[in-house]
């Protein structure tokens, strides 16, 4: 059970520049669900708001609202530990059923005591380690006005920060005098679900809003879609991009929206726009002034590829069509993609084929060919483009073929997600590019089958797949490289749900019900040397937020019973959960300064017995001098 309540850990994840930590998760108070969806921070709700309609649990909602309305001075702690224990006991969701509670104890207003119930309010949001209680704790507080209590004001805006919360927070201010205020501080701060609720709310009723929501308005780690069309309406899009002149910031603000309206996704984005045409019309314009950055060439090309895949198209957009043809043809357009091509650097070099891509009379193929000659493997985004033209279809396939000593990778199958190096990354991509091309780069299907990790080995299967899908050849009619491959892989294979799909292909009966997988890893550990100071603030930024949580624990509670010194390494013994259990860590020290560390534990990345072993080591200092 987790020592602090949910307030304690979200303050004591709130650096300097009073945003919570990269990476910061509630992980440590969910419930992990090791068969179902465990939904990031504020997913969950956000996908209830946006797509769909939960049904309120109204037995559970008697229950709540009747042990709210009794709340008195004297049985305040009483309820606390009622509601808790009932939140913990049952899978209650705060969001379908806020509007019925909030209802029922406002009919119900001559009998509650609103001195109780601000003070039950306050004690849970100050105490609890449930996250739903939490929700239910911050929405009581907005039944009653506390915007002239700084205390909890502040209070309120630490819970805020965390996705997970900020929906309620949005909620509790939604009346106050300086809500907008709160609103803009708050999105400024946030990249995750709390944005997409905090910006939809937020009216652009300064200058200084309206030129954050151009620039900054839209970007989100979720999808830009939730935010495009909000955004695009509440600045005007099209009246700002009437404006004579627009700095680079802005343009990219602009890039944002026009992307998330674009794209396909979870929301629908162009569709919903009033007026599209005269959208692409002012876009173009303001794309005529900045062709020599290729940075800005990706929208223009969206465009083209939704006017393209439009069923029927109006004069006007034929116009808008031909014209961005024109432009991305032209001479500076041409000298532009050249030289991101050439340039060295892979995002120019993307973007510069995906111009080249929709239309083939721009003399690049030349350019694109020379820097993927140089170095196929990890210019593979270039295979595609360079198979469909016939000049270097064949001279394309072959550098792929030989762009590396494939057998020296080959290694037997671990349940290993992701390598930390390249290969694994670049092959797992080649590998499902080659999906669309049946029976090219055989030797590269193989060694996504020989692959340690699991990745490249799934995207071979996937690929297999496809193959036979394409070709209706049955997997013996293969190339004999892979077929042999692929039954060696049938019989050391780790993970069940790889192995359940080889035996399909290969018409294998065999009962895996009772198979025992090995725990998946998620990333191999990296060996690059740290270089990190002991004490530095920046060692922390290796660890995940619920890591130093549950490392920390382990520490105070003296966990560490011993620590042994060889030269300028030092090997901690740690109880693990289960007793006679133990892990060891080993930290390599310079000086102060941390070489490496590892652990013996099956966590991949830096895990919880390696901050114990830091703390440890800070502690006892003299260990090191």
């Amino acid at each position: 059970m987790e020592r602090t309540s949910i307030l304690k850990y979200i303050e004591n994840n709130i650096e300097r520049n009073g945003k919570l930590r990269e990476n910061f998760t509630l992980e440590p108070y969910k419930k992990i669900n090791p068969k179902g969806i465990n939904f990031i921070d504020g997913a969950e709700d956000g996908m209830m708001l946006f797509h769909m309609k939960v049904e309120p649990q109204k037995e559970e909602i008697l229950y709540i609202t009747n042990l709210i309305k009794k709340a008195s001075k004297d049985n305040i702690e009483e309820t606390c530990i009622k509601l808790d224990e009932y939140f913990a006991n049952n899978k209650i969701k705060t969001l379908p059923n806020m509007d019925l509670i909030i209802d029922d104890i406002r009919k119900n207003a001559k009998n509650v005591d609103p001195n109780a119930l601000l003070d039950l309010a306050v004690r849970i949001i100050a105490n609890t380690r449930n996250i739903e209680l939490m929700k239910l704790g911050i929405c009581l507080i907005g039944m009653i006005d506390v915007s002239r209590n700084k205390g909890l004001v502040e209070v309120l805006e630490k819970i805020a920060l965390s996705d997970e919360f900020s929906l309620y927070i949005n909620y509790v201010i939604r009346n106050w005098k300086n809500a907008n205020e709160i609103r803009f501080m708050l999105a400024k701060k946030l990249d995750g679900w709390g944005k997409i609720h905090l910006v939809t709310s937020l009216e652009p009723t300064t200058e200084n809003i309206k030129e954050w929501l151009i620039t900054e308005g839209c970007k989100n780690k979720i999808h830009l879609g939730y935010l495009a069309n909000i955004v695009a309406k509440k600045i005007d899009i099209i009246d700002v991009l009437h404006r004579n002149k627009l700095n680079k910031k802005q343009l990219e603000g602009i890039d944002y929206i026009m992307q998330g309206l674009l794209e396909k996704g979870p929301v629908s984005g162009i569709e919903r726009f009033s007026d599209s045409t005269e959208l692409f019309e002012s876009y173009i314009e303001q794309f005529k002034k900045v062709m020599d950055d290729i940075n800005f060439y990706h929208i223009p090309v969206m465009i083209s590829r939704y006017l393209a895949y439009k069923k029927e198209r109006t004069e006007e957009e034929d116009y808008i069509f031909l014209k961005i043809g024109d432009l991305i043809e032209c001479e500076k357009a041409v000298q532009t993609l050249k030289k991101a091509i050439l340039s060295g650097e892979t995002k120019k070099f993307i973007q510069a084929i995906e111009v080249a891509t929709i239309d083939s009379n721009i003399p690049v193929e030349e350019d694109i060919y020379k820097v993927y000659s140089e170095d196929p493997f990890n210019r593979f985004d270039a295979f595609p483009y360079l198979v469909s033209a016939p000049k270097y279809a064949k001279n394309t396939i072959y550098l792929m073929e030989h762009s590396q000593n494939f057998k020296e990778n080959y290694k037997q199958p671990e349940p290993i997600l992701w390598s930390s190096d390249n290969y694994a990354t670049n092959l797992t991509y080649i590998i499902q590019i080659l999906s669309h091309y049946p029976f090219t780069c055989n030797n590269i299907i193989v060694a996504g089958l020989k692959s340690k990790t699991i990745h490249p080995r799934n995207a071979a299967i996937n690929t297999i797949i496809e193959w036979q899908n394409k070709s209706k050849k049955d997997i013996k009619d293969f190339p004999k490289e892979i077929y042999i491959a692929l039954q060696e892989l049938q019989k050391t294979e780790m993970v069940k749900v790889c192995k359940e799909r080889i035996n399909k292909i290969l018409k294998i009966e065999e009962d895996l019900s009772n198979y025992k997988e090995p725990p998946v890893i998620f990333r191999e550990p990296s060996t690059k040397p740290l270089n990190i100071d002991l004490y530095s603030e920046e060692i922390e930024k290796l660890f995940e937020p619920q890591i130093i949580f549950r490392g920390t624990d382990y520490f105070e509670n003296n966990m560490i019973y011993s620590c042994i010194q060889k030269e300028n390494k030092y090997i901690g013994y740690i109880q693990g959960t289960e007793f006679g259990k133990e892990y060891e860590v080993e930290i390599e020290i310079n000086g102060n300064t941390i070489k490496s560390m590892k652990c013996n534990c099956p966590y991949t990345g830096n895990c919880k017995h390696e901050y114990a072993m830091i703390l440890y080591l800070r502690k006892e200092n003299t260990c090191l001098n």
